[in-house]
């Protein structure tokens, strides 16, 4: 992420960060594939596209993202979905 210099900097991520959140509530659920060094070296950009590809050829329209090591090394890749509501169902391996 950049710097932030202005006042008008964070309203801008403030703006952005607010869109994702609503496109998150709308979709009902969010995916996150765990992207630390493990989880690359572990094949985290492979189950990445994979994923997006599957959402597009089921015409789903759900957030994916990429976040930093989520803690379970041994057993990367690592995907997290968050229900809306705060429920999380894991993947590993």
């Amino acid at each position: 992420m950049a710097k932030l210099h202005t006042i008008q900097d964070l309203a801008q991520l403030r703006e952005q960060c607010q869109q994702a959140l609503t496109a998150r509530a709308r979709a009902g659920a969010a995916i996150f594939v765990g992207a630390g060094t493990c989880g690359i070296a572990a094949g985290a950009r492979e189950t990445m596209q994979a994923i997006q590809q599957e959402l597009v050829r089921r015409k789903l329209t759900v957030p994916v993202a990429s976040v930093g090591c989520i803690g379970m090394c041994a057993k990367e890749p690592l995907v997290d979905i968050q229900l809306n509501g705060g429920s999380h169902v894991f993947y590993a391996n």
